[in-house]
């Protein structure tokens, strides 16, 4: 997979303008963050990438049939794997040995996984959801049935705010379903990781880099606010 190295980078500078200028309201709050001295928690709040509520004309529909597919995939669970899950736990062997129920229970979990693996992997892939609305959709799934993990590793999404950037970038590189959400899964498991990484060095760099822009004009420290950065992808030959 194509690396942008900047990217973290550039980030960061959007976020930090993006707290100091949108979220609250005036970039004086720089001296409070300095004196707080809670590098974690305000450091997290800076280099976290917060989930869009990007739509498209598509974005309705979509959301609407991915939460019937979400109550169905619970109804499923809930009949079948739930019920005989119940069943061994109270000793309920009527008609069926425990060995019976077990194998029962495997085959109606791998049914269902079957089942939910497509329906997560739409989820994750389509572009019309925003990052927030797949996050609520996987969430609600996690909720009442199992954890996307253990339908297939790769439908584990740490940061759901990396989500349509690794999208773009493995969708340029990749034809199949698996191999596109292979990537996904990595690369926001890689920029979640970054984040906490570089954070210590860049978090006081940048509070003394912008603390003379700060002091003279805010212009520039707002155009950064305004414009959030793309990952570079590999270019096309």
């Amino acid at each position: 997979m194509f690396e942008d190295p900047s990217y973290p980078l550039r980030s960061l500078r959007h976020k930090f303008a993006d707290l100091m200028v949108n979220k609250t309201g005036t970039a004086a709050i720089l001296s409070a963050v300095m004196a707080s001295g809670t590098l974690g928690g305000g450091g997290y709040m800076i280099a976290d990438e917060m989930t869009d509520n990007q739509t498209t004309e598509f974005t309705e529909a979509a959301y609407t049939q991915y939460s019937g597919n979400i109550a169905q995939l619970e109804e499923q669970y809930k009949t079948s794997v739930g019920a005989l899950t119940t069943r061994i736990e109270n000793g309920d062997f009527r008609g069926s040995g425990i060995q019976e129920l077990n194998s029962e229970r495997y085959k109606a979990l791998e049914s269902f996984k079957e089942e939910a693996g497509g329906v997560l992997a739409s989820i994750l892939l389509n572009p019309a959801l925003s990052e927030s609305q797949a996050e609520e959709l996987m969430s609600r799934f996690e909720e009442h049935t199992i954890p996307a993990k253990d339908v297939h590793p790769c439908l584990e999404i740490e940061d759901y705010g990396f989500l349509r950037e690794a999208r773009a970038e493995a969708s340029l590189e990749n034809n199949g379903v698996t191999s596109t959400l292979s990537d996904i899964h990595y690369s926001v498991s890689r920029d979640a990781n970054d984040k906490f990484e570089i954070l210590p060095i860049m978090l006081f760099g940048m509070l003394f880099a912008f603390l003379p822009m700060m002091m003279e004009s805010n212009r520039k420290l707002r155009d950064l606010a305004r414009q959030k950065p793309e990952r570079r992808v590999k270019p096309k030959h």
